[in-house]
């Protein structure tokens, strides 16, 4: 349980403070913006005791941040892509924040409208990943913190807005990649001419992507796949 000093205590009261008066006019008023400053008001409070306290959200709390991003997806469209990829983070946390230790050696992020995966890639607990499913999400591209989980043998890609094939090569366990149903159209490791898969891999499964009209080029660059499969 944390325990917080005096004048810890006193600032958390005044943030609650704040909290509570954004979350009135949120609902009081009716004007867009007015609402849209709020909103954002409200969430950077809540995020704040989260990150800068460490205080956990509950239930309520992580269920009325989600809620105020989903209205300023609705009312800020010049931000989309940035409430996407905050609220892909937060889903991601809770997420992996429900997980034991024995847990730790696969992990299903499948099915959750994220954009982006950096959460994951990012807590060193997770290093140990070995099968991860981010299937059936809205991730644009691989970031390259994914060579962090040093540890993963399957990645399952399939089902989202990928674009570019990227830092595979870094994951010298990798066995299993699923990217069918993207946009992939380009390999960038191998336009740099650089190795574009590991070794260890053995199965690439690409099927309903554009770069699958390309078959010399996927049987040069990925002819020590033992299951290539395209489309």
């Amino acid at each position: 349980m944390l325990t917080f000093g005096a004048e810890e205590s006193k600032e958390l009261g005044i943030h609650q403070k704040d909290l509570n008066a954004c979350q009135e006019l949120i609902q009081i008023t009716s004007k867009p913006d007015e609402q849209k400053w709020a909103l954002i008001t409200a969430t950077i409070l809540q995020l704040k005791s989260h990150f800068n306290w460490k205080k956990d959200l509950t239930t309520e709390e992580y269920e009325t941040v989600l809620s105020n991003i989903d209205r300023l997806l609705e009312i800020d469209t010049l931000h989309t892509n940035y409430y996407k990829d905050l609220k892909s983070d937060l889903v991601v946390e809770r997420k992996l924040a429900t997980l034991n230790d024995s847990n730790y050696s696969t992990i299903q992020l499948n099915n959750l409208h994220l954009t982006r995966f950096d959460a994951l890639c990012l807590q060193t607990t997770f290093q140990t990943v070995q099968h991860l499913n981010l299937s059936n999400n809205s991730i644009l591209f691989i970031p390259s913190c994914i060579i962090q989980l040093s540890n993963l043998e399957s990645l399952n890609l399939s089902q989202n807005e990928i674009e570019f094939i990227e830092h595979l090569n870094h994951l010298s366990k990798l066995k299993q990649v699923d990217l069918r149903n993207n946009k992939i159209t380009q390999n960038v490791a191998a336009s740099k001419k650089e190795e574009s898969i590991p070794s260890s891999l053995q199965a690439l499964l690409l099927d309903n992507n554009p770069i699958c009209e390309q078959k010399t080029f996927l049987q040069t660059h990925y002819a020590n796949c033992w299951i290539l499969e395209f489309l």
